[in-house]
């Protein structure tokens, strides 16, 4: 069977947008429909059908639209071109940005009309913004529009709508097919397989072609390189700034026969790398937990000694209603990690200054219980945060809370927060560098 990515140049789509006199499919009516058809990945065709409705137009989709009921005089009713948009959509993979309203919206007016409603599949681009750029705080097109530099004429209104959808869609299809996706769905369903903030290889039994690709890897930001088994099972894995000669070694020495997968996962600052690092090795034994600390150690320049300490002679560091805020590849956006459990549900990313309200509550609902939780994590782990916090990172790549903060303290480092965000420059131009 050809593979799926040899095919893919001749899959056809029909990226279309409807602005509607409002959401219920029942008694709201379309006043605007922008298609634009996508071949060979490049737009071909559009159409842009502006609609007289048998209803007013609101006056809040006439301020959101700029459609007006003068501006509809004298247009075509929806009956008169139905059968032409029809044909445009014809043995089609339809693509919107919001498939869960375009898509039903349209099948009402067409079971009103009288007709067959559509059976084609259909691929949503917001949707698939959130599988491919994991932690997006919004997705919708005004704002995907603005992250991956296409140009959006008038927001809200159809053919503007269609035409930046079908730029963005065309965006993500060459990211599938530079990939090599094999699987029709996956087009459908990329989650876990295709973000652009990662790279996964399957190794190769030729360790000519292994070395030469660890070699070649591109390092844009700080990264974590994990060794993978099969089903995913995770042997072995380091943070890293730059893919050194040392880290390097590092990683093929600790390659074996089972060995299946080599993933690279970048984030926006050396903390957060760190923190992955961290959830990552907390799933391992703790002997090979050992090595990997050990691996780390040495690679950081850091005494074994010091991590490895008798735990009944040695104070370990705690950090009960302590936080970390640091960079998020996203431009403008942030994330906080709480240290007194790691787990991947103790980090939340937000923007300052429109989430201060969801940032506050994160933080409020930690210090309340934070004294009474108990750390989830080893001693050695525990040195291992401290030593990066006093020696490795930077001071101005994140922020670290008051020690021991209460709740009358959380609004002033909110404020904190604030200041520090001002600051950042983000320097890796993630997503569209990363594409």
């Amino acid at each position: 069977m050809t593979k799926f990515y040899e095919e893919i140049d001749q899959l056809k789509f029909c990226i279309f947008d409807l602005e509607t006199t409002g959401g219920n499919q029942d008694r709201d009516e379309i006043i605007e429909i922008g298609i634009a058809l996508v071949e060979n990945f490049q737009i071909t065709s559009e159409k842009n059908f502006l609609l007289k409705p048998k209803v007013k137009i609101p006056e809040f989709i006439q301020k959101l639209t700029s459609i007006s009921n003068e501006d509809v005089k004298g247009c075509p009713k929806i009956e008169e071109v139905i059968d032409e948009i029809i044909s445009m959509m014809e043995g089609r993979i339809l693509v919107a940005h919001n498939t869960s309203f375009d898509v039903p919206f349209f099948n009402s007016v067409l079971r009103r009309l009288g007709k067959k409603e559509l059976e084609n599949k259909s691929i949503c681009t917001n949707l698939m913004s959130k599988y491919l750029i994991p932690n997006l705080l919004n997705t919708n097109l005004s704002y995907m529009s603005n992250l991956l530099k296409v140009k959006h004429g008038n927001a809200h209104r159809a053919l503007d709508d269609a035409r930046a959808t079908a730029k963005i869609f065309l965006i993500f299809l060459k990211i599938f097919k530079n990939r090599k996706i094999e699987k029709l769905n996956h087009l459908y369903y990329p989650k876990n397989k295709f973000e652009i903030d990662r790279v996964n290889y399957k190794v190769n039994t030729n360790e000519v072609d292994f070395n030469k690709f660890l070699k070649s890897i591109n390092i844009p930001s700080p990264s974590v390189i994990t060794l993978k088994e099969g089903k995913g099972v995770i042997t072995y894995c380091l943070p890293i700034r730059e893919l050194n000669e040392e880290a390097l070694n590092k990683v093929i020495s600790r390659t074996t026969d089972e060995t299946k997968t080599i993933s690279l996962q970048y984030f926006g600052s050396t903390f957060e790398s760190f923190y992955n690092f961290i959830l990552s090795i907390m799933k391992l034994k703790k002997e090979d937990q050992e090595k990997i600390i050990s691996d780390f150690c040495n690679l950081y320049k850091i005494s074994p000694k010091d991590i490895f300490k008798d735990s009944k002679q040695n104070k370990v560091e705690k950090y009960e209603n302590q936080f970390v805020v640091a960079p998020h590849l996203v431009k403008d956006q942030l994330i906080i990690f709480n240290l007194a459990t790691i787990s991947n549900r103790n980090f939340s990313a937000f923007k300052i200054t429109s989430h201060r309200k969801k940032l506050t509550q994160f933080i409020n609902s930690r210090v309340s219980r934070g004294k009474t939780s108990k750390p989830n994590i080893s001693n050695s782990i525990q040195r291992l945060i401290h030593w990066y916090l006093e020696k490795l990172s930077s001071d101005s790549e994140y922020l670290l809370s008051f020690k021991g903060m209460n709740q009358n303290e959380v609004s002033r480092f909110v404020d904190s927060i604030e200041d520090f965000s001002l600051e950042q420059s983000y320097p890796y131009n993630y997503p569209e560098k990363y594409i």
